[in-house]
C-alpha cells in the first residue's frame, strides 16, 4: 500500500490520472475515496489507508493500467504494481486486515 501511495504521490502528472479516472468513475467521491499514507504508530490511518484503497481498486487497476500504457518512464513500475495488486493474496490481505484492524480500534 505504501509503495503504490508513494509510486502516486511522487509525480503530480500520475496523481491527475488517478483523479481524472476517479472522477469519470462510478465512486462517490469522498474523503474515503482518497489515498492515504499508512501510519507507522495510528491503527486508525492504517484502517483508512486500507478502505480508500478497498474503495478504489477498480480506478486503481485502471490508473496503473493507463500508466504502464502511456508511461515510457514509469510504465515497468506501474506494471509490477498492478501485478502485485491483482494477486488473490493481496486483495484477500485487505479485506483480512479490514476485519481484524476494526476489531481492534
Amino acid at each position: 500500500l505504501q509503495t503504490f501511495y508513494s509510486f502516486m504521490g511522487a509525480s503530480s502528472k500520475r496523481n491527475s490520472v488517478f483523479e481524472k479516472i476517479l472522477s469519470k468513475s462510478s465512486i462517490n467521491v469522498s474523503q474515503k475515496t482518497k489515498l492515504k499514507s499508512l501510519s507507522y504508530t495510528r491503527w486508525n490511518c492504517r484502517i483508512e489507508a486500507i478502505e480508500s484503497v478497498i474503495n478504489t481498486l477498480p480506478v486503481i487497476v485502471q490508473t496503473l493500467q493507463n500508466i504502464s500504457h502511456n508511461d515510457v518512464n514509469y510504465g515497468s513500475e506501474a506494471n509490477n504494481l498492478l501485478n502485485c495488486i491483482l494477486h488473490f493474496e493481496f486483495i484477500f490481505c485487505l479485506f483480512l486486515l479490514k476485519t481484524v484492524l476494526k476489531q481492534t480500534n
